[in-house]
């Protein structure tokens, strides 16, 4: 009977995760890199590559409207001043894993630091860190907060 109650359990929990998966959005994780990454030769290659990947860490991500570097003000990587219109925002886990639900589109997302909003990544059309969401489709992405790493 006790094994039964856990499975029973067990089955709601999935069901119960699958019901809050959104249909279309964005899922990934945010990582925070920091420290100096330049190439060197290890003793310990596999801790070098650990420190490579980042760690996981709890975030507020601001996604925005498809943002241009002409409708935003920027000092360095992180922006303020954002002329484009706010979305969404969604908090990653302790994992650095998140998972929006959205509507087709472009949009730009950003990571609220204590300087601003963290950005890494343009195109060759000048927008700041385009993501593109299909049709019935989660759009997988990862974001690596380095402005404290050297390369």
């Amino acid at each position: 009977m006790k094994l039964l109650m856990i499975m029973a359990a067990l089955l709601l929990a999935v069901t119960k995760s699958c019901e809050d998966m959104p249909e279309q959005g964005l899922a990934g994780q945010v990582r925070w890199l920091e420290g100096n990454f330049m190439p060197t030769i290890s003793e310990n290659p596999e801790e070098e590559q650990n420190k490579k990947q980042g760690k996981p860490v709890q975030r507020v991500l601001h996604i925005y409207e498809l943002t241009t570097m002409d409708e935003a003000t920027s000092e360095g990587t992180f922006f303020h001043d954002i002329e484009s219109k706010l979305v969404q925002t969604v908090e990653t886990n302790k994992k650095g894993e998140f998972v929006v639900g959205l509507p087709p589109g472009r949009y730009s997302v950003f990571v609220k630091e204590e300087q601003g909003l963290f950005a890494n990544s343009f195109d060759g059309e000048g927008n700041i860190n385009p993501v593109t969401v299909k049709e019935g489709e989660i759009t997988r992405i990862e974001i690596d907060i380095n402005y404290a790493a050297a390369y």
